[in-house]
């Protein structure tokens, strides 16, 4: 099942954002842009853009199921510390 995550990561990586791209440069220097290939284009490059701004906007050390807080860490401990030699 790991080939099946690596294929569609190369698919939604290369495949569908670079057609969409294409289709939106495309668009861009038409003299008549139509609104329906322009919206097929930001439908293909949205899975990607959707998948990067996810990994840009988690923290370093949290996976992409968590969605608990993260545990409160401990604070310093208030017991009176003795000096040396006492």
């Amino acid at each position: 099942m790991k080939w099946l995550t690596g294929t569609w990561l190369v698919v939604r990586d290369i495949l569908l954002t670079s057609t969409g791209l294409w289709i939106i440069f495309r668009q861009a220097g038409s003299r008549h842009p139509s609104d329906a290939l322009l919206a097929v284009a930001l439908t293909l490059t949205a899975p990607a853009v959707g998948a990067h701004v996810r990994a840009l906007l988690s923290s370093p050390g949290e996976s992409r199921s968590s969605s608990s807080p993260p545990s409160p860490s401990l604070p310093p401990s208030s017991s009176p510390q003795e000096a040396p030699g006492e």
